[in-house]
């Protein structure tokens, strides 16, 4: 989760997603047998009042695996109604599978050793060699630079989760150097949302303990949310540049708040977006059916279509008492990084890596 290695550059995430779904399923298969391992030694040695402290943490772990078999049930149902959605489409594979991957890994991040101190260590050492990679593939169109991830946004969304290890490093001069590097890769992504996500980690992250200035970063962030939520029913005419037609975010929310109206309640099914999508467009005659849109570049409104209301309003509770859990650890880098990787989610589809990043901030959150 904190290397990003350069082998090649490309947006197509295929490559990374199989590396995902095997580093979760091999994270979770040591989960298991070190769970079962300190049992057996524990139960071997323990007072008939320690079993049963030990029985109560399984009767609670037994609540959590039992969500998770009715997440797989959910899921398998759209699976067996269109064998499809199982990997999702071939440039950004995010379908049934993957989900199930980052669920699983929001069940067992909190059984996974995490330490600040060793995370700011290795954020040290990958920001400023990120930015080295960055530089030596170079930019591409509209001069953005997209880095070993191949997307100038998803290199953007990758920044925002290494940044906030850096108010941990001791050395004062590598500490520098890492907030240069990090703030030289956001400008040179050419991401709006990034840039003020980055800024927004820089108030809660180094200006925590003065009230002005932290609750600015609140007030940004919720801004920006009101905005991402209300922007596609602002009216507007349609620009003259028949090419901008063709570029138009508000467009892609608009099909993408209608479509989701096509099966309210349980949704679509993950890895169903871009066909619900097209599927609205051509309907409505919109122009952005002569584009192949894979997502409804807002975390919301992809959720609104995939997971229905039901699925919407889990997520939404879920990132609520996230982010009330770690406000109330006063844990402000997990705090700033969920905060970020939130805001570039409002408006742009995300990388497999951010995802993971994403979810295993949640599982902690929650742990």
């Amino acid at each position: 989760m904190f290397f990003i290695i350069p082998f090649s550059f490309s947006p197509y995430e295929v490559p990374k997603v199989l590396v995902v779904v095997l580093f979760i399923g091999i994270l979770t298969i040591t989960v298991i047998l070190n769970g079962v391992k300190r049992n057996e030694e524990s139960l071997a040695n323990a007072s008939l009042k320690q079993v049963k402290r030990s029985f109560a943490i399984a009767q609670d772990d037994k609540v959590r695996f039992l969500i998770f078999i009715c997440f797989i049930l959910y899921t398998s149902y759209f699976i067996l109604l269109n064998s499809s959605l199982l990997w999702g489409n071939e440039i950004r594979p995010q379908g049934t599978l993957i989900y199930l991957c980052l669920f699983l890994l929001f069940f067992i991040a909190k059984k996974l050793p995490f330490d600040l101190n060793l995370a700011s260590k290795i954020a040290s050492f990958t920001l400023p060699l990120l930015l080295f990679f960055t530089v030596l593939i170079g930019p591409r169109a509209s001069f953005r630079f997209i880095g070993p991830l191949g997307e100038a946004n998803a290199l953007g969304a990758a920044i925002l989760f290494l940044f906030p290890f850096t108010n941990s490093i001791k050395n004062k001069k590598l500490k520098i150097l890492c907030i240069i590097s990090a703030t030289l890769l956001i400008i040179m992504t050419g991401s709006r949302i990034a840039l003020l996500a980055f800024i927004v980690e820089v108030l809660i992250i180094y200006f925590k303990n003065f009230r002005l200035i932290f609750i600015p970063g609140i007030i940004i962030t919720a801004l920006v949310f009101i905005f991402s939520v209300i922007y596609p029913f602002i009216p507007r005419e349609v620009p003259e540049d028949y090419r901008l037609r063709f570029e138009n975010r508000s467009e892609i929310w608009t099909m993408s708040y209608l479509a989701g109206f096509d099966s309210p309640i349980l949704g679509q099914g993950f890895g169903s977006a871009e066909e619900a999508i097209n599927k609205k467009a051509f309907e409505l005659n919109n122009f952005i059916k002569y584009q192949r849109i894979d997502n409804a570049h807002n975390l919301f409104l992809n959720w609104w279509i995939m997971g229905g209301g039901i699925g919407l309003i889990i997520l939404i509770l879920l990132i609520s008492v996230s982010l009330r859990n770690l406000y109330q650890q006063k844990n402000w880098v997990l705090f700033s990084i969920l905060l970020g990787l939130l805001m570039v989610q409002f408006f742009n589809p995300v990388s497999i890596v951010s995802l993971i990043h994403f979810w295993f901030i949640l599982g902690l959150a929650n742990s």
